[in-house]
């Protein structure tokens, strides 16, 4: 997609933190809505398989889940394509100049995820005018199902290559569709979608404006047991693939706010547990609400989590972007007469770095003649660590972020890369 180059503008190291927190607003608003779909579609195709006529609380069930969780075709624009289409663009702009596929994984997501709708929506509108042929689910339903989780997988596959920058260009475009990363990741989204799903039910039902008024007894036992069994099993999974998906990340991925981030996010699955128990023991819906609202929050805590993680894989990239804008506007400068101060690396190691380290010997940090070696030829991946850093040697403190710009970065760089070896 070397198109989109085209539309790519440097960007400062602020605005690049802006892109990367509008990547989890749109998450926000993709992930829950989709896994919705594709929970809600799923429901209706079982509950619809499983009627006998019209007047089935089967058939009733199964219409009414696929209207009241899929909403409408607006909807699905603007809750499922549009952030999709914001996401590829904003992909275009941090990614820009590497060899990462994403960009044509979120162009198949978004082409498979289109159509995906369009079978599931043809689907629902068959469905919700009393049509009895059972026909329209292997027509529209069960495609659409599927079309829809290609689509996702795509999706996942475009995340995970976004933030394993040591493989771009290495790989070739169909090893990820079969990454245990992205599989992980697709399997996970499988669980939120129906733990969102059986908690919407009782949102719903129970709970949303006073909850349905004049349900039977008999089906709202059944629409009772089927949110609690869903919301139960599958946030009782959401903590398992918490666990191994902090395990399979790199180390430089990881740092105290991912562990801040999951942490919280199993407080409030906690919580969701305690609202389930109680809704089952007392048999009673006002929990309905509570359990929704916990596994909805615990979900976006974890996209937050994601988002961190996929930052801290991109250090070097956001770095080299950072600096390409600094050299576009000294350039800029230059053209308009207007001349720059030097920047010294010198001076601005004695005064941000020198409390901590010197050449030789060890002081708050290691001594440079140590750890700067291994950056031989890596003077991106210096400016990167400045910029960013992160503890690496278990044996000394994390080091704090000096807040450097990336030109000053640069220059402390280019510093003491020449001098430790004088």
């Amino acid at each position: 997609m070397n198109f989109l180059d085209s539309l790519v503008i440097p960007q400062s190291s602020e605005h690049i933190q802006l892109l990367q927190y509008l990547l989890v607003l749109l998450s926000f608003l993709f992930i829950p809505y989709i896994g919705l779909v594709i929970g809600g579609t799923f429901l209706s195709i079982i509950f619809r398989a499983k009627a006998q006529s019209s007047e089935d609380d089967n058939f009733l069930f199964s219409k009414e889940v696929i209207r009241f969780l899929t909403i409408n075709n607006s909807a699905a624009m603007v809750l499922g394509i549009f952030p999709l289409i914001t996401s590829t663009l904003i992909y275009a702009q941090l990614l820009n100049k590497t060899a990462a596929p994403t960009i044509s994984y979120l162009f198949y997501s978004i082409l498979f995820i289109f159509f995906g709708f369009i079978f599931i929506l043809t689907y629902k509108n068959i469905i919700t005018g009393n049509n009895q042929k059972k026909s329209s689910v292997f027509l529209f339903g069960w495609p659409g199902l599927i079309i829809l989780l290609i689509g996702v997988w795509f999706y996942f596959c475009a995340v995970v290559s976004a933030a394993n920058p040591e493989v771009w260009g290495d790989s070739e475009f169909y090893e990820y569709l079969l990454n245990a990363t992205v599989l992980l990741k697709l399997f996970n989204f499988l669980t939120i979608a129906f733990a969102l799903t059986g908690s919407a039910v009782l949102f719903v039902y129970f709970y949303w404006e006073g909850g349905r008024k004049n349900l039977s007894e008999k089906y709202s036992i059944k629409i009772k047991s089927t949110g609690i069994k869903l919301s139960f099993f599958f946030t009782l999974l959401m903590p398992l693939f918490i666990i191994i998906n902090i395990l399979q990340l790199p180390p430089f991925s990881i740092t105290g706010s991912l562990f801040l981030y999951s942490a919280i996010a199993l407080i409030l699955l906690l919580i969701s547990y305690h609202f389930l128990f109680a809704m089952i023991r007392d048999k009673n819906t006002q929990y309905s609400g509570h359990i929704f609202y916990f596994v909805l929050l615990a979900v976006m805590i974890l996209l937050v989590k994601d988002q961190i993680a996929m930052d801290n894989s991109t250090k070097l990239q956001t770095a080299k972007l950072s600096l390409e804008f600094e050299t576009s506007m000294n350039k800029l400068l230059e053209e308009r007469g207007v001349v720059k101060a030097e920047i010294n690396g010198e001076e601005i190691f004695k005064v941000r770095c020198a409390a901590c380290h010197t050449f030789d010997t060890r002081l708050v940090g290691p001594p440079y003649k140590e750890t700067l070696p291994k950056y031989e030829g890596k003077q991106d991946q210096l400016i990167a660590f400045i910029l960013n850093p992160v503890k690496i040697n278990p044996a000394y403190p994390p080091m704090p972020n000096p807040a450097l710009k990336p030109d000053e970065a640069k220059a402390v760089a280019e510093y003491i890369m020449s001098t430790y070896k004088k």
